[in-house]
């Protein structure tokens, strides 16, 4: 195997991401990497991004090879004399960036401008993602901002012996909502994700009161070993619509199947 060498990131520049059509900076999932294919990494994020569960909580995102961080428009990086390769995504009404720039011995700042080309919520829509999981709601509103959604359901679910995101339920609160602070356009939720081993998953979104247990029934891998079967789906949906909820059947599939997308799953938001 031939080793190569790779050219130090030695020059420090400043990055800055606004939208095109307002001027104003933007939250944005962004990747940089040198002609050898190396990440480059902003100030205060992971060389290497973790992908397993319960690892790290940073504002990043991995899938498969390719590395992102999520950045709020403005950042700071080490970057190599040469060409560099940028890529700038903002969900699916923003039209992707993607550019070779030449990073000269003066470089220091480089804006990026990003354009708008579905105004969806404009006409009163929005987007949202209705299977988040294993994310904080602490940062979900700024990675939702970043991929463009407007709705966060973050999900509580147990895998197994496997708990994430009971002690975040409330039922109770709409993060950055007008109510509570935040300007109404990025919102995040806690729900649950109620799994059943033969018949799927369901999700349970934006009730009050309290949590609606069991989150798994009927043995692994979505419950544990041993556990009966205590309930089913149609009882998991009544209880969400007394509580005022929205139900939603995000997957029904047997579990040989679940087993083999639970091994290759690594992330479910953003």
């Amino acid at each position: 195997m031939e080793a190569i060498a790779i050219e130090a990131a030695a020059r420090r520049v400043e990055l800055r991401i606004i939208e095109k059509s307002t001027g104003g900076r933007v939250a944005v999932r962004l990747h940089v990497h040198g002609p050898n294919g190396e990440y480059l990494r902003p100030k205060g994020h992971h060389r290497k991004v973790t992908t397993g569960w319960f690892q790290d909580y940073a504002a990043e995102f991995a899938n498969g090879l390719n590395q992102y961080a999520y950045v709020d428009g403005h950042c700071t990086i080490d970057l190599p004399i040469g060409p560099v390769f940028v890529e700038i995504t903002r969900g699916f009404k923003v039209r992707p960036f993607w550019r070779i720039v030449d990073i000269q011995q003066n470089t220091e700042a480089l804006t990026f401008e990003l354009e708008k080309v579905l105004r969806w919520r404009e006409q009163g829509w929005v987007s949202s993602d209705n299977a988040c999981s294993l994310s904080e709601p602490a940062d979900s509103p700024f990675r939702g901002q970043a991929e463009g959604v407007n709705v966060v359901n973050l999900l509580a679910c147990q895998l197994g012996e496997t708990f994430s995101n009971v002690g975040d339920f409330e039922g109770r609160t709409t993060l950055e909502a007008k109510d509570f602070g935040g300007d109404g356009e990025f919102l995040v939720r806690v729900g649950t994700e109620n799994r059943m081993q033969v018949l799927g998953h369901i999700s349970l979104l934006g009730y009050e009161g309290r949590i609606i247990n069991p989150l798994s029934t009927g043995g692994p891998e979505e419950a544990a070993i041993g556990d009966p079967l205590e309930t089913t789906m149609a009882g998991w949906a009544e209880r969400c619509r007394q509580q005022g909820g929205l139900v939603v059947m995000p997957h029904a599939e047997s579990a040989g199947r679940a087993r083999g997308r639970h091994r290759s799953w690594t992330s479910r938001c953003g």
